[in-house]
């Protein structure tokens, strides 16, 4: 049972509209690297969900605060029998690791380098806060943890404890556990309700993401001309020079809007925003999209909702 579902960040979301509206290598950098994170977690849960017993919850991208500190978890499963804390990893090269210095490098086909911070060490902090809340509660349960890398081109260094390897392994690794804690220490319900507790204590972590608005491109940009061409309204439709006609490009540029500027915009901010010069052909366009809106005349503004553009709405 899946009891938190992994959804596309609104930092991803950000960054998306961020390069439609400011494309800088900055962004297109941490965009990269965000995406390449989710793909890898994608791949972890595609693996994990085929070799998972009948009996089991998933809390993916959990977040607990315990103290003074916060931790995410990329991934945490429970069974009766074990809870499985994971981090996952999608670097590429040959990583080179030092459990006595704890240290972790990274090293490129090109012969460079980048060190960071120890995940072994991260999984274990998040197995020990697991196993002091199991002891909070009174819960008997055994935790264990790993470190699980997602890309097919990275050399891994040999780790006698098993905490550290490819997602290939995590069929043969995860048997290994089960044969460990054939025990069943917790009932199917008693399971569930552990599970719910954690689901509680989970608080969305929001990573900020600094732009300077000024920079921003405004209108609704064109797909086809990977977004650096401004369309205009004419005939009933958004055209673009490029010869392209496409109303949903409207829905793209005000799910950037609710993004980047404000969930909600008047009239005049709308003509501003799209390069239209008549308000009757802005309210007509705005009461065509169906959004609900607040106040009257002069002080009415349209809410713009996160599923304004269906195929890349945040749930």
């Amino acid at each position: 049972m899946i009891l938190l579902e992994r959804f596309e960040s609104l930092e991803l979301l950000l960054l998306e509209s961020l390069e439609r509206r400011d494309s800088n290598e900055e962004i297109i950098d941490l965009l990269r690297r965000t995406k390449s994170g989710l793909a890898g977690e994608r791949r972890v849960d595609t693996e994990l969900n085929m070799c998972l017993e009948n009996d089991y919850i998933v809390l993916r991208d959990l977040v607990l605060h315990y103290q003074t500190q916060s931790f995410q978890m990329d991934c945490l499963l429970l069974s009766p029998h074990f809870a499985f804390v994971i981090e996952v990893k999608n670097m590429t090269g040959r990583i080179e690791y030092s459990s006595e210095q704890h240290q972790f490098i990274r090293i490129r086909q090109d012969g460079t380098f980048d060190c960071f911070t120890n995940p072994i060490d991260q999984v274990r902090r998040h197995q020990t806060l697991i196993e002091q809340l199991f002891r909070k509660w009174n819960i008997t349960l055994p935790v264990e943890s790993a470190v699980i890398f997602a890309s097919r081109n990275v050399i891994l260094p040999s780790i006698q404890d098993g905490q550290m390897y490819h997602v290939t392994g995590l069929s043969y690794e995860s048997k290994k556990l089960y044969e460990k804690h054939r025990s069943s220490y917790i009932s199917n319900k008693q399971l569930l309700q552990l599970g719910q507790m954690l689901l509680k204590l989970h608080t969305p972590r929001i990573k900020k993401v600094s732009f300077n608005r000024a920079r921003l491109r405004k209108g609704v940009l064109c797909s086809r001309c990977k977004w650096q061409s401004v369309m205009r309204y004419e005939r009933g439709s958004w055209r673009c020079r490029c010869g392209v006609s496409d109303n949903t490009q409207l829905r793209i540029a005000l799910h950037d809007y609710r993004l980047l500027w404000n969930e909600k915009i008047s009239n005049s901010e709308f003509r501003e925003f799209t390069k239209i010069d008549c308000a009757d052909k802005a309210y007509y366009l705005l009461k065509k999209l169906g959004l609900d809106s607040e106040g009257k005349f002069k002080d009415k503004k349209y809410i713009i909702p996160a599923n304004i553009w269906s195929e890349r709405k945040r749930l």
